[in-house]
């Protein structure tokens, strides 16, 4: 719904749409598959991204209520 509500209709940029899809993918391995852990150094440089991504989100929320 993300995708389809947000990123296609323009809210959000693609870009944001990929980094969602990409935390999604990566939260169903690390609560979902055996044995699989994330360490900081693979989640730190992400940080600034999903920063942008909530200034994004706030952003589409303000401008629409």
């Amino acid at each position: 719904m993300f995708n389809k509500e947000l990123v296609k209709s323009g809210l959000i940029a693609i870009e944001y749409g990929k980094l969602y899809n990409y935390l999604f993918g990566l939260r169903q391995e690390v609560n979902y598959e055996d044995f699989y852990s994330t360490e900081e150094e693979d989640i730190a440089p992400l940080v600034p991204r999903v920063e942008r991504l909530l200034d994004n989100l706030r952003e589409v929320i303000t401008s629409n209520s």
